[in-house]
């Protein structure tokens, strides 16, 4: 008899033939066993097709659905979602795990506050096994419960550094569903493409709550991200996280006729874009090597424009500023006097 899930875990995977064993382990080791393990490969060109099908072979939970060519991860997730059958989804990247009681603490909130959101704690895990740390530390909860639009408010405060990781929270499919929509089907992103779809699900959410429990393990460095900038191809690819913000303005200019409040939904898109570009700044600047700073730097000027970076960087990362000053015209106060 075919069980009826409770919750729907989507994995994007790429090349992941090393790590999605770890992952899908995990899941199987839940302890609600209620679920369905949708993994959906984007043309891997490696063995990670191969090992998927091993476990579904050993539990039907586990599906395989697969792209005939490189989507991005974004492509990816929103496979996933329509295929999802239940009324929750999880998230787990393919080279990361899920705590044993992951699904079940996050339904049993989610199920009692009728919450479209709930947050909870993460384990990051670097390089050599250890825990811990200011990261670790950034991405707990901060937040209790939200309603309205304090979701939004709260989960992309204004003027603070935008964080979207999608594996942070349990989702109501209809609310990711909903968020897809306003997406172009043919949008293929290269480098954060889950901030975009978590912003605008944080702006369609009207009830958010948070467990403080570590359900998801994080392991930093294994993607694409916390690496040296060697090369103008790395700086694109770091950089191609501007593109990934702008996509949504269509989506954010839409929205704003029928959301609660458009002020502050317009006002909480523009800081968060400010703050990527100040991202994407400050890892070119301070992981580029210095053969590739001068190609990098003006790599991001064809992103986004200089008064863009510079009141991104002043704003989020002003350490980054003394070196700009080398790579930036200057942004003078046009006609206007000097009053001090």
């Amino acid at each position: 008899m075919n069980i009826v899930p409770l919750i729907s875990v989507v994995i994007p995977v790429f090349n992941d033939e090393a790590t999605i064993s770890a992952a899908l382990e995990s899941c199987l080791a839940q302890t609600l066993s209620e679920i369905e393990v949708i993994c959906v490969d984007d043309a891997s060109t490696d063995g990670t097709v191969a090992v998927i099908e091993r476990f579904s072979a050993r539990d039907p939970r586990v599906r395989l659905i697969t792209h005939e060519r490189n989507l991005s991860a974004l492509q990816s997730r929103r496979t996933g979602i329509q295929a999802a059958a239940a009324d929750y989804t999880l998230f787990l990247d393919g080279d990361d795990e899920l705590a044993p009681d992951a699904a079940q603490k996050a339904v049993t909130r989610a199920d009692a506050t009728a919450a479209d959101l709930v947050g909870f704690g993460v384990t990051v895990v670097d390089a050599h096994g250890r825990t811990g740390g200011s990261y670790e530390q950034r991405l707990q909860p901060a937040h209790r419960r939200l309603e309205g639009s304090e979701v939004l408010r709260g989960l992309f405060p204004i003027d603070k550094p935008a964080q979207g990781q999608l594996w942070r929270y349990l989702f109501r499919t209809q609310v990711l569903r909903d968020a897809y929509a306003l997406l172009p089907d043919d949008l293929v992103l290269a480098r954060i493409n889950d901030l975009p779809v978590m912003f605008l699900v944080a702006a369609l959410a009207t009830h958010y709550e948070s467990i403080d429990d570590h359900l998801y393990h994080y392991h930093f460095g294994r993607g694409g991200s916390g690496h040296r900038v060697d090369s103008v191809e790395r700086a694109e690819f770091y950089a191609s996280a501007i593109h990934s913000i702008d996509s949504i303005r269509p989506a954010v200019s839409a929205l704003a006729g029928t959301h609660a409040d458009a002020d502050l939904l317009n006002a909480s898109y523009e800081s968060a874009r400010l703050s990527i570009i100040g991202y994407v700044c400050f890892q070119l600047v301070d992981r580029s090597d210095s053969s590739v700073l001068d190609a990098s730097l003006a790599h991001l000027h064809t992103r986004a424009s200089a008064h863009d970076i510079i009141h991104a960087a002043a704003k989020f990362y002003p350490s980054t500023l003394s070196t700009l000053k080398y790579h930036t015209t200057w942004q003078g106060q046009s006609d206007r006097p000097v009053n001090s």
